[in-house]
Parts: structure tokens; C-alpha cells; sequence
């Protein structure tokens, strides 16, 4: 439910404090355009209109940070739009002034784990950077290793040319496989350990023999995780344009599905553990940010368009009262976000309800092989899945669609087996059926 589009954070509604936080922050430009790209992206902008965005990054940054109480930022997440395009010189100084707006509550306080000499505290768990194949070079590698950033997901997509050209994709294999070996230099993996490799399949032409050789590439590398997509037709793309006119043909989705399923059994036989419904890790090399969206925790969005999920007060700062609530807030295109008329990001600002957030807890947590705490769905929903609130978990016992083992644990987790994990969209609208046929008001102590 959309409150007002005139409502502003720190006027009609105040971040609440917590002790930790996970940012993402969108850096909205690009090269050009990719043909089945939906994300906000903006392409040929100058240095100096980067420049000025980057500046309202770091304010909105410093802000939030404030009002929060300067929790300790346990993950960054640098994704876009492509943020290897910013030129390294501007990157080396927003990154820097960027590290002082996250951590500056500790770094006044003295905290010997957040000291100046480190360019990340030793709290933050990961700083995960998206770069793309072709923007790859010495000068860029050496600002990240620099800033403190442990993670590359590098943006591959395919290692065939022909494939990479139907995708409209700047890079060819030349650059993909220069860009790996450059990731891959022993003195950069020092300092920059991790590694994620997106792929994806479906794509028009692509065959099984296609695929499992892309798989085949990105191995020799020895990347610890990856992250496989099926191409989708999104609204308001050039590829959906192309597949209405008939110059595309895209594969049935029987065809698509059986080229992810052979990347997924590829990657599985190769040693990484499928976590998430299109994620792969090697042991103890999970995406621990994107886990956290995972669990549902509460995260900041910084950017434009990019979007944050936070316990928030309308009555007042700190306030934590019946009016307090779950609220999503979504920053606008480039050019109002850049406005400086005002103190203020011009959010769109959605309330959460209590049925929503529940929902949401069900949806991005079963896509997991971890599943839903149903100690968690307890504490903060006040439902109890084993006992007056259990018709949904007996029966999908019945139908043995989730593992009987991870119920029984201590805290009990809900876990959809992996072949009920590839109809997730099914099991949602049953799990929406069964919340709306809960008798009782559900509660809500989030997070």
C-alpha cells in the first residue's frame, strides 16, 4: 500500500535504529544498452553527471547512517547499471568517502576493529562489486584491491561470441577470458579472494552442447560461486520487441528449462552446493548479502532506483510504537535523485503490511536450501507452523514436498525439496491461500 507519494523520510516518517544493516548500492550507468536488460540504467553520461551522483550517494548515505544510530553495515553490495564503468580515478575517491559515511560512528568512537588503517572493518562481512568482462583492467583492479572490496561478480553471461552478440553484450570472449585470468592473478586474489560468475541460458540458438561448454570455460577458472539465469522476456526490452516482431525466436520454456537444468547438474557434479534457486557456491563461499535478503533482513538502498526494506516510525525519530511498521522505500531516476532542491531523495514510499512481509518471508526464503525459520515466523509473526497454525506444513508433509528432517530440528526450518523448489510459484499461491485463511490478526515484531 503506497502511503503518499508526498510523504518524506525524516518528515512524515523515520528510520528506526538497529544494530546492523546490509547496503546495496546502484550505480545507475552503462555503456549501452543490453537487449533484455529491465534494471533503471542510464548510458553516455559524463564524468561530471557520475560525479554529482556519486556525491548524493555518499549524502544519502551519511544520512541514513545517523538516523539509524550508525548500526554496523555488515555487507556492501555495488550492483547496477555496471560500476566498473565509472572511471577509476572518481570510483578510488567516492569508494573512499563512501567507507567513512558507512563506518563513521565507529571510526568516532574509536573502535580498534573499524581503525583508519583498514579500508574495511573487520565486521563487514563482504563488499561485493559487479563489474563487467570488458571494463576489466590493471587500474580498475588495483582501486578495488585497495578499497578493501572481497568479492568480483563478474557479469560473463556466455563465452561464445555469436550468443553474446544476441544478447547485444559489449564483451567477447577475448575479453572474458582476459578478464578471468586478470581476476585470477595470485597477487589480486589475495586481496580480492571471492568470486562469482554469471551465466545464463535460454538464450535464442543456444544449445545444451553450448551451455555445458560455457560451464566447461568458467570452471578452468575455478570461481567460487556462480550464479545461472534462465533468460526472460521482460516488458519494455528490445528483446521483447524483437520476439513480437518474429526476428527472435525464443525457445519453448520445456527447451529453456532443460538447458538450466544441465548447467545446474554441471555445476552440482563439479562440487558447488546449489544454495538458492540460481545460485551455486563452493563450501563456505556464499553470497553471505544476498543470503541476508534471503532471511528477510532490513536493508539500504542507496542510489537511484535502487530500493530499501527498513523498520520505520510516523510518528517521530526512534519511536518504535503500533504505528511502526515495514516500509519500502524506492528512490527515483537519476535526475530527480540528483535534484538539490531539498534535503531529500523524493522516495516512493510503500507500507508493508504485516501480511505482506509474511508473504515475502515465504517467498524469498523458500527459494533457498535453507528455507523458512519457523522460530523466526514464530517470533515475528506470533504463528506457530507445528501447532495452532500448521495446516500448511502437514500438509506439504502429506504431499512430501518439504524435508521432514529440517521440521524436526531444534528451531525447525521449512524446506521445499529441489524438485518443489523449480515450482516455487505454484507453492506461493498456496502459501497466500493459507495465510488468508488464518483465523487469527497476524502480529508483526520485525526485525
Amino acid at each position: 500500500m503506497v502511503i503518499s507519494s508526498a510523504a518524506r523520510v525524516g518528515l512524515d516518517l523515520f528510520p528506526l535504529p538497529l544494530r546492523e544493516i546490509r547496503v546495496y548500492v546502484h550505480i545507475p550507468f552503462c555503456s549501452s544498452r543490453c537487449s533484455y536488460c529491465d534494471f533503471y540504467f542510464e548510458t553516455g553520461r559524463s564524468p561530471r553527471v557520475m560525479s554529482a551522483i556519486l556525491d548524493r550517494i555518499v549524502e544519502e548515505a551519511e544520512y541514513f547512517l545517523r538516523v539509524m544510530g550508525f548500526p554496523r553495515v555488515r555487507s556492501v553490495y555495488f550492483g547496477g547499471g555496471t560500476p566498473s564503468v565509472i572511471p577509476p580515478p572518481l570510483l578510488e575517491r567516492f569508494l573512499g568517502r563512501l567507507r567513512r559515511a558507512l563506518f563513521a560512528g565507529a571510526l568516532q568512537a574509536g573502535d580498534a576493529a573499524h581503525g583508519e588503517g583498514s579500508s574495511v572493518p573487520e565486521d563487514a562481512q563482504e563488499w561485493t562489486f559487479e563489474a563487467n568482462p570488458e571494463s576489466i583492467g590493471p587500474e580498475l583492479l588495483a582501486v578495488l584491491s585497495g578499497a578493501g572490496i572481497s568479492r568480483i561478480s563478474l557479469g560473463v553471461q556466455s563465452f561464445r561470441d555469436d550468443l553474446l552478440r544476441s544478447l547485444t553484450r559489449r564483451a567477447d570472449r577475448r575479453s572474458v577470458v582476459r578478464a578471468m585470468t586478470l581476476l585470477g592473478e595470485p597477487a589480486f586474489k589475495q586481496k580480492v579472494p571471492h568470486l562469482n560468475i554469471d551465466l545464463i541460458t535460454g538464450i535464442p540458438g543456444q544449445s545444451r552442447a553450448m551451455v555445458d561448454a560455457d560451464v566447461a570455460s568458467a570452471l578452468e577458472f575455478v570461481p567460487d560461486h556462480f550464479s545461472v539465469y534462465s533468460l526472460t522476456i521482460e516488458e519494455h526490452t528490445p528483446l521483447k520487441q524483437a520476439v513480437a516482431r518474429g526476428s527472435v525466436r525464443f525457445p519453448k520454456s520445456g527447451r529453456a528449462d532443460l538447458l538450466w537444468l544441465s548447467a545446474r547438474d554441471k555445476l552440482v557434479a563439479a562440487g558447488y552446493e546449489w544454495y538458492e534457486i540460481s545460485n551455486f557456491a563452493l563450501p563456505d563461499c556464499r553470497s553471505l548479502h544476498n543470503s541476508a535478503y534471503w532471511r528477510l533482513e532490513p536493508y539500504l538502498g542507496l542510489g537511484p532506483g535502487a530500493v530499501s526494506t527498513l523498520p520505520m516510525s510516523f510518528t517521530g525519530p526512534g519511536r518504535r510504537d503500533p504505528s511502526s511498521g515495514a516500509v519500502r522505500l524506492t528512490n527515483p531516476n537519476l535526475f530527480v535523485y540528483g535534484s538539490r532542491f531539498e534535503q531529500s531523495w523524493h522516495h516512493a514510499v510503500e507500507h508493508l503490511s504485516a501480511r505482506d512481509l509474511l508473504l515475502e518471508q515465504f517467498m524469498v526464503g523458500l527459494r533457498t536450501s535453507d528455507g523458512v525459520s519457523l522460530d523466526r515466523i514464530r517470533s515475528v509473526f506470533s504463528l506457530d507452523l507445528l501447532g495452532q497454525h500448521g495446516a500448511l506444513v502437514e500438509e506439504w508433509r502429506t504431499r512430501r514436498l518439504i524435508d521432514d528432517a529440517a521440521v524436526a530440528e531444534p528451531q525447525g526450518r521449512l524446506v521445499l525439496r529441489p524438485k518443489a523448489r523449480l515450482l516455487l510459484d505454484t507453492h506461493l499461491i498456496e502459501v497466500g491461500a493459507w495465510i488468508d485463511s488464518l483465523l487469527v490478526p497476524i502480529m508483526l515484531r520485525w526485525p
